[in-house]
C-alpha cells in the first residue's frame, strides 16, 4: 500500500459517505499532499509521512474534510506547535511559534504556511474573545440606549470562508513539517539538523 493509498483508504472513503463538498475537499487535499509529500518522501508507506498523515494529523484532516475549518485549524496548529516545542526542548518553550517554525529550517514555503496556520488560530482566539466581550457588554449597551441588548461580532460565515480558502495548502504543509520532524528524530538529529547526544 502506497502512502497516497493510505490517504485514500482513511480519508477518501470517509468523504465518499459525505456530501459533494466533503469529497471535493478530500480530493483537493489529496492533490496538495501528492505535490508536497511525494517529491520529498516518495510514495512509500514506511516513510515518516505515513504517521503524519495517518496518525498525528488525522483528526485535523478529518475535521477539514467534514467542513469544520475552525476546528481543523485549531487541531492542526496545536499538533504542529506541540511537536515543534518538544523537538526544540523545554528550554525553547518561551519562543513564539514563528520563531520555532523559522528555526526548524523547513524547506520552501513550509514555515510561511505554518505561520499562516498559527495566525488563523490567533484570529479564531481573538474573534472568540471579541464575541465574549460583546456578549458581556450587550446588556449595558442595551440599557444605555433604552433598547434591546445587541451582540456585535463579524459574521461567522465570512470568517469561515476566509479561514478555509487555502486550508488544504496549510494542512499539507503541516503534514510535511511533522513528517520532516519525525524523519529527523528517527535519524537521531535534533533541531536544525544537529546530532542528538
Amino acid at each position: 500500500m502506497a502512502l497516497i493509498d493510505l490517504y485514500d483508504t482513511r480519508f477518501l472513503a470517509i468523504a465518499g459517505r459525505g456530501d459533494g463538498l466533503a469529497r471535493d475537499r478530500a480530493e483537493l487535499l489529496r492533490q496538495r499532499l501528492i505535490a508536497r509529500l511525494v517529491p520529498t518522501f516518495g510514495d512509500d508507506p514506511h516513510t515518516a509521512a505515513a504517521p503524519a498523515v495517518g496518525g498525528y494529523l488525522e483528526r485535523a484532516i478529518e475535521l477539514y474534510i467534514a467542513g469544520f475549518a475552525e476546528s481543523a485549524i485549531i487541531e492542526a496548529d496545536m499538533r504542529v506547535r506541540s511537536l515543534l516545542a518538544a523537538w526544540f526542548g523545554a528550554r525553547d518553550g518561551g519562543d513564539g511559534f514563528a520563531v520555532l517554525a523559522r528555526r526548524a529550517g523547513f524547506a520552501g514555503d513550509v514555515a510561511d504556511r505554518l505561520i499562516a496556520l498559527a495566525t488563523r488560530r490567533e484570529d479564531i482566539d481573538a474573534r472568540d474573545g471579541d464575541l465574549a466581550a460583546s456578549i458581556v457588554a450587550a446588556p449595558t449597551r442595551g440599557a444605555s440606549s433604552g433598547g434591546l441588548a445587541a451582540v456585535r461580532a463579524e459574521s461567522p460565515t465570512s470568517q469561515r470562508l476566509r479561514w478555509s480558502a487555502d486550508l488544504h495548502d496549510l494542512l499539507a504543509a503541516a503534514v510535511a513539517a511533522c513528517a520532516m520532524i519525525f524523519t529527523a528524530i528517527a535519524q537521531g538529529r535534533g533541531a536544525c539538523g544537529s546530532t542528538s547526544a
